[in-house]
């Protein structure tokens, strides 16, 4: 009975040592004295160790996040003395090749058969990769929100599913009204079916189209816009989104009709220069030769 029971717990001891040396995650313990008593390989590896038994009496200060040691021990008294977990915290931690990673870490007293705590457990992920996704995506939140060019995000049927501040200062729409809505409720009428049988057809094509475009504000006001719409497509082709970044040009174009304005009539009586200049040549030569 006893053989059996010490193989039992042998099986035990194996099968709980494999899921921890196995375990995608770190695994570590200490003693009261935060000497550590063991680890799993992972967390070896980032110590800069071949082997969890490279650790084992060992303390922070002999690993490769000597600058963060202190700060270490000092959660761990913590998580000692009160006797409660610290869970799903963020900390920095130096590598053996001096970069900096981002740990979210949890601790835990370890308590011997009578409840009496001998040492503390902890495990943790490295999470610098997510959080460099995270500072991308709020980065690229920062840039869509900000932009002074309007945009508008559709799914590949045409239903918006975003449109940033920009949008709404030009349109006059806010974006919980556009939300599922196609961005054809902008349309001018100025514009006839074969202008946009072109676009579609170019966009398809080609994966873009640039032009100008006359829309409608939701005030009734038709104003000219330079438009780029682009598709945003999975690594198979297939179209995911549709991005439309626009900027309103009334003003340019007003400037423009200015231009052409003074260029062709005359300033003060609005009359057309050139047509009129010729008209009084004519009749000037036809005097001079009567």
């Amino acid at each position: 009975a006893l053989n059996e029971m010490t193989a039992e717990l042998a099986k035990s001891t194996y099968m709980l040592q494999k899921v921890i040396d196995t375990a995608p995650i770190r695994v570590f313990w200490k003693d009261r004295n935060l000497n550590y008593l063991g680890c799993n390989p992972a967390f070896a590896r980032d110590a800069g160790k071949q082997a969890p038994s490279e650790l084992i009496g060992r303390d922070d200060f002999a690993m490769g996040w000597a600058a963060q040691a202190e700060s270490y021990r000092a959660d761990d008294r913590q998580v000692m003395d009160s006797g409660q977990p610290r869970l799903d915290y963020e900390e920095p931690q130096t590598t053996p090749d001096n970069r900096t990673i981002w740990l979210r870490t949890a601790k835990t007293p370890l308590r011997d058969v009578e409840g009496n705590v001998f040492g503390v457990l902890g495990i943790y992920d490295d999470i610098t990769q997510q959080n460099e996704v995270e500072a991308e995506l709020e980065q690229a939140a920062s840039v869509f929100q900000h932009a002074n060019e309007g945009i508008i995000i559709t799914d590949p049927k045409g239903s918006v599913l975003d449109v940033n501040a920009a949008f709404t200062r030009i349109t006059g729409y806010h974006r919980e009204e556009m939300l599922g809505q196609n961005p054809r409720i902008l349309k001018s009428g100025w514009h006839d079916p074969v202008f946009y049988a072109g676009m579609w057809q170019t966009l398809q094509a080609q994966g873009g189209w640039t032009g100008e475009i006359w829309n409608r504000r939701k005030n009734g006001d038709v104003y000219a816009e330079m438009l780029t719409i682009s598709a945003v497509c999975d690594p198979e082709g297939r179209v995911q989104r549709y991005v439309a970044l626009f900027s309103d040009i009334s003003a340019q174009k007003a400037h423009q009709r200015q231009l052409e304005h003074i260029a062709y009539h005359d300033p003060l009586t609005c009359l057309p220069n050139l047509v009129l200049l010729t008209d009084r040549l004519h009749q000037a030569l036809a005097q001079v030769q009567r």
